[in-house]
This record gives C-alpha cells, sequence and structure tokens, in this order.
C-alpha cells in the first residue's frame, strides 16, 4: 500500500489534535490527583516515571541502534536535560 503526502499531513494532524487533547487531559487529571489523592511532588514524580517508560519504550525500540553510536558529550547533555526537567518540575 501506497502512502501520499495528503494523507500523511493528515495523520499528522490528527496525531497533533490527539496529542493536545492528551496533554490537556492529564493537566486536569494531574490537577484532580493533586487536590484528592496526593501532593504535588507526588504526582510529579508519577508523571515524570511514566513520561520516562513511555519515552524509553519508542526510544529503545526503534532509536537503539542510533543511542548506541551516540557519544559521550551526547550523552551527558541528554542526562542534563532529563535533570533540568525534574527540576523545573519540582521547582
Amino acid at each position: 500500500m501506497r502512502v501520499t503526502v495528503k494523507e500523511i499531513t493528515y495523520y499528522g494532524l490528527l496525531f497533533a489534535v490527539c496529542a493536545a487533547f492528551l496533554y490537556a487531559l492529564s493537566a486536569l487529571v494531574g490537577k484532580k490527583i493533586t487536590d484528592d489523592f496526593a501532593s504535588p511532588m507526588v504526582a510529579s514524580a508519577f508523571s515524570i516515571l511514566f513520561g520516562l517508560i513511555a519515552t524509553g519504550s519508542v526510544f529503545f525500540g526503534t532509536v537503539g541502534k542510533e543511542a548506541r553510536n551516540l557519544s559521550g558529550r551526547s550523552w551527558i547533555l541528554i542526562g542534563l536535560s532529563g535533570c533540568a526537567s525534574a527540576l523545573g518540575v519540582s521547582g
């Protein structure tokens, strides 16, 4: 089956709308969780954990070969980016 550029554009728009909806939904669910069940730090920790699991599954499932070829400097920057993200959520 051959996919056209027009179909790819539609799929891209569909995925962008779905991502925006899920992002907004996660904010609403996070608000509900912090109001009724746990502190904001616990909710942030779970958010980071599940984000790491989701990103890791995509990263290691499709980019494994390229990840093995990254330089040490690239891994340091990736680690610093993760630390900054975690600090930004907890701050």
